[in-house]
């Protein structure tokens, strides 16, 4: 997040290089979703409600990689099996699985999954893991389809 000082009736218009604003529109306050790790940049000029322009303030953003994120590859099962999704991962992550459906944990980085199927075809499921850096305060997600077999 990124914060200017208030200023009553002023208009504040960001240009953001290598990443998207998120929020804020033209408030004194916006997030920012960026790219990828790298740098980035962050302008912004300040227009009173009198319409006289202030000077831009420009400043360069470090961004650092998500954490690593592996919900593993996709993959097919008999009806009622239960097997392991994700990859192991080092500490200093928050962990969420969605949905929660046949997992043993959803905040763990590799739960059993259980699953029946109990139609007469394949089944496919779509499992997505968020991954958050409690440090640097970022997430990353990934996917892993889980197909079915009936019984």
């Amino acid at each position: 997040m990124l914060r200017l000082s208030s200023i009553v009736g002023a208009i504040y218009n960001w240009t953001i290089t290598g990443g998207t604003q998120a929020t804020g529109g033209n408030g004194n306050s916006i997030t920012v979703n960026w790219d990828a790790a790298g740098t980035g940049t962050v302008r912004v000029r300040t227009t009173s409600a009198n319409g006289c322009n202030g000077g831009i303030l420009t400043r360069t953003v470090s961004i650092s990689g998500g954490p690593p994120v592996d919900a593993g590859n996709d993959t097919t099962i008999c009806s009622g099996s239960t097997i392991t999704i994700g990859a192991s991962s080092g500490g200093g992550y928050v962990y969420g699985w969605t949905p929660t459906t046949g997992l043993s944990n959803p905040n763990i980085a590799q739960p059993q999954l259980t699953l029946t199927n109990l139609t007469a075809g394949i089944v496919s499921h779509t499992y997505i893991l968020s991954v958050t850096d409690t440090v640097l305060v970022c997430t990353a997600m990934d996917t892993v389809v889980v197909s079915v077999r009936p019984s």
